[in-house]
């Protein structure tokens, strides 16, 4: 049973008056303040500043922004009046309803009690069936038609109760169409008119926002989680960041014109601009991976080589032979078979790998890793090699790290609305 049964399903007089007198007094005190705009303006509109053309400019736009301001004042006036009046309407209609409530939840007590009553005496007239003269059967006869005729006085009740809900709602109703129909009638008056990109193109700007937002995020969370996948998650991931990319940089867009409307905050621009920079972060880093991956196979290619055609003792001898034929196919994967070193993933391949970066680069990583240590000569060839994936990994570990962020909040944004 919820508080409002059995006068209504739900708060039959919703609303928050106080909120209304606040909306009320903030339009009073912006009328104050267009007051002394207006004076402001009129003032430097009035005063005689010069014979140059660029301050006679500025003396017109004064006076014609003088104008608009002074029109705007009217509505903000009516506004003001018109939500105290209807705050003052709603709180009556809610201290009214509330006490309806108390009324019906008399009656519905004093109904369930006589049914209680009603049940008791019918089993009483059961009892006494045998003997439908006596005394005890014309008391609880009477006794049981009272409880009857209770029962439908308090029902009778509830709907009298019900139909006087019905009225204040009714009046509630009205003073609110009337409110509106005044602060639409003060808007066309004033003929001061929104443009159509501001009644309807701001409104889809928002809903563009959040829907590119969410995508962005949605996207850029799958393609961290594909591209661990080997081969297909590589391709995979790519189209995805891509994706991610673009609907974050048209949310970026729609916030920063939304922001200079006043219909978001810097701070929600300066959030999509985060996402879009994780983004990018991504994008270089897929790019940093692609050519590391392209400039190691030929020095692999070249490691292997030299490995194959130095002693079987020398320092180019792994430390031990890769066993697993699948380890074997990834080593054949970097161009030729004799080299086989040792391909499981050292620290600082894995901890990239966790950072997103694919693993094909975590591996030849490893591999040049462990040629550095072993041909001295190629060393000075390696390391650079080595550095852009390095650097690739940095900027991944930033693009996950947003995007890791990205997704409780959206997640949170969303169910807000």
């Amino acid at each position: 049973m919820n508080a409002w049964e059995p006068l209504a399903s739900h708060d039959p007089v919703p609303g928050d008056p106080a909120a209304l007198r606040a909306g009320a007094r903030r339009y009073t005190e912006l009328v104050e303040h267009i007051g002394a705009a207006t004076l402001a303006l009129q003032s430097f509109a009035d005063r005689p500043l010069g014979q140059s053309a660029a301050v006679e400019r500025v003396t017109e736009v004064a006076a014609e922004t003088w104008d608009d301001v002074a029109a705007l004042r009217e509505r903000y006036v009516v506004a003001a009046e018109e939500l105290d009046g209807y705050a003052r309407v709603l709180d009556s209609a809610q201290d009214d309803a509330a006490r309806l409530r108390v009324l019906a939840r008399d009656q519905d007590e004093a109904q369930h009690a006589a049914a209680v009553v009603a049940k008791d005496t019918a089993q009483e007239l059961l009892a006494l069936a045998g003997d439908p003269g006596s005394p005890a059967h014309v008391a609880a006869l009477a006794a049981h038609h009272a409880a009857l005729d209770r029962i439908d006085a308090a029902a009778t009740q509830i709907d009298a109760l019900r139909r006087r809900l019905a009225d204040v709602q009714d009046v509630v109703r009205a003073a609110g169409d009337r409110a509106a129909d005044a602060v639409r009638t003060a808007v066309r008056a004033d003929g001061v008119r929104d443009s159509w990109f501001e009644r309807v193109g701001l409104a889809v700007l928002e809903k563009i926002s959040l829907i590119a937002g969410a995508i962005s995020t949605a996207t850029g969370a799958v393609a961290l989680l594909v591209v661990w996948i080997p081969a297909a998650g590589q391709l995979a991931a790519a189209i995805l960041a891509g994706v991610a990319l673009a609907s974050g940089a048209v949310a970026l867009g729609s916030d920063v014109v939304l922001q200079s409307h006043g219909r978001k905050t810097w701070g929600d621009v300066a959030w999509s601009a985060v996402g879009v920079a994780g983004g990018l972060a991504g994008r270089a880093a897929s790019r940093s991976a692609k050519a590391f991956r392209t400039t190691a196979a030929p020095t692999i290619r070249e490691a292997a080589q030299r490995a194959a055609a130095g002693p079987a003792s020398g320092p180019w001898r792994a430390p031990r032979r890769v066993g697993p034929r699948r380890h074997a196919r990834r080593a054949t994967r970097f161009s030729d078979p004799a080299y086989q070193p040792q391909l499981r993933l050292d620290p600082r391949a894995r901890r990239m790998h966790l950072a997103g970066i694919d693993l094909d680069s975590a591996h030849m990583y490893r591999a040049l890793s462990y040629t550095a240590q072993r041909d001295p000569e190629l060393a000075t060839v390696i390391a650079p090699q080595l550095r852009v994936l390095e650097r690739a990994a940095r900027l991944q570990t930033a693009s996950t790290a947003v995007t890791v962020v990205q997704v409780p909040v959206t997640t949170h944004s969303l169910a807000n609305r």
